[in-house]
């Protein structure tokens, strides 16, 4: 059976590697590294790593154009298998294979169809997350269930990546066994209820602006969410800066926004408890400890924005 793998974030590698015990990978497609400059820092993706050892051929497409839709039907691929790919693909492209195209996604379909089930996950402060297999149709993420796997209980500290690389490599153990019942026509495709759906929206930089209105728990798990890319960020004095790391506390707080110094740290208040800054960065400017900055202003003046 010939697979081609679509696949970008590093932690798609558990997948990878898994299938590439049993079946054939003809190909490996990622997105294009000039679309996700910011997050990859032009360094060459695991993936990339994989198809050079292996001798796969890696592509990156700018576009799914026909030319790149030419190249890919020349392997006559059996399968093709999703995986954080990032780019939508068509109706006709994911029909191109004989047994059309499965997709692994990081949630407990219906809950959290879209581009964003990691993120929504953790800023929800959700007690459990898990994956889900599916047969791709044209709607996004609405396709038939192949399996969902039992919920994953979190403890609410993992970041982005952490809960990302958990559900590929927890799905990296089931993806042999579910592909080869789907090939034998051996398993029982369960329909999504549509009225059960939850939808996620494409992240943006600016969403990581921190309201400190908002709740010390909404403001950790948006740092957590967003600890790799966009990564939440204030402003003080229309200088906008980057929150790096910081810890929740059960300090009681009382203006959101007002910085206060107690034992040599700096905390904001928000809309319920003190957070304290560990480590910021403007832009532009090399990371740097809270206190170096804002140890220079009268605390009783100093409030964040918004």
């Amino acid at each position: 059976m010939k697979i081609i793998f679509f696949g970008t974030p590093d932690s798609c590698l558990y997948i990878l590697k898994s299938i590439n015990e049993k079946f054939q990978i003809s190909a490996i497609v990622s997105k294009n590294v000039s679309e996700n400059t910011e997050k990859r820092n032009f360094q060459q993706s695991e993936i990339n790593k994989f198809a050079l050892d292996n001798n796969i051929k890696f592509y990156q497409p700018e576009k799914i154009d026909e030319s790149f839709i030419n190249s890919i039907k020349q392997y006559n691929p059996d399968l093709f298998l999703v995986c954080a790919y990032g780019k939508i693909l068509s109706k006709s492209f994911i029909k191109i294979p004989k047994y059309g195209t499965l997709n692994i996604h990081p949630s407990l379909l219906p809950k959290y169809r879209g581009p964003s089930p990691i993120h929504n996950t953790i800023f929800n402060l959700d007690n459990e997350s898990g994956y889900s297999i599916i047969k791709m149709e044209e709607k996004i993420d609405a396709g038939d269930i192949l399996f969902r796997s039992d919920p994953i209980i979190l403890n609410h500290k993992e970041k982005y990546f952490d809960l990302l690389e958990l559900l590929f490599k927890e799905s990296s153990l089931k993806i042999n066994k579910i592909i080869d019942m789907y090939f034998q026509n051996n398993i029982i495709l369960e329909k999504q209820l549509d009225a059960e759906a939850s939808f996620t929206k494409l992240i943006k930089k600016e969403d990581g602006l921190i309201i400190w209105k908002e709740p010390s728990d909404m403001i950790e798990a948006k740092f957590r969410a967003f600890y790799d890319w966009p990564q939440i960020f204030s402003y003080h004095n229309d200088k906008r800066f980057k929150i790096l790391n910081l810890e929740k506390t059960n300090i009681i707080a009382n203006k959101p926004g007002s910085i206060s110094k107690v034992n040599n740290y700096i905390y904001v208040d928000s809309g319920t408890y003190k957070i304290k800054l560990l480590s910021i960065k403007f832009d532009g400017k090399k990371e740097v400890d809270p206190l170096a900055y804002f140890g220079n202003f009268e605390f009783s003046k100093t409030i964040l924005s918004p």
